[in-house]
């Protein structure tokens, strides 16, 4: 990432980015929304995204991580009072997850794009992974 340094102004930036992204990958797709599109939009210097990400793709890579956060955050609020079981977690947090994917066109994109880049699709690999590793031990306590 090309960050130069965290202060008040770098997170305020990189959130207006990611927000402005967000609802332009969206609106527009992935291909058609250009870096000064996302910096008009959240009304920052045109060079923020190279400061802040150092390009589109990286900023993809920190959305991708924004999402999955969320989406086990609204999975655990759903299941709380529910159950404790973590493969009912992990279930709750795929059927929103799928649902996102099928959701709409751009949604459908942004989910493909998102595995064409190595940075995001590692992240996607991970997070999941990590998430696999702690709900299979305790069901295939020989998981390895």
């Amino acid at each position: 990432m090309a960050n130069v340094g965290h202060g008040k102004k770098f997170e305020i930036a990189k959130a207006k980015l990611l927000k402005s992204a967000m609802k332009l990958f969206l609106e527009n797709g992935y291909q058609a929304t250009k870096i000064s599109d996302i910096t008009s939009d959240a009304k920052v210097d045109g060079n923020a995204v190279a400061r802040v990400f150092g390009d589109k793709e990286s900023l993809v890579a920190e959305l991708v991580k924004y999402v999955l956060d969320t989406q086990f955050k609204m999975a655990s609020e759903m299941v709380k009072d529910k159950s404790e079981d973590p493969l009912l977690l992990y279930m709750t947090e795929t059927v929103l997850q799928l649902y996102m994917a099928e959701s709409d066109e751009r949604m459908r994109e942004m989910y493909n794009t998102s595995y064409t880049f190595e940075r995001s699709k590692s992240i996607i690999y991970e997070t999941i992974k990590g998430k696999l590793e702690k709900i299979l031990k305790d069901y295939i306590p020989s998981y390895d």
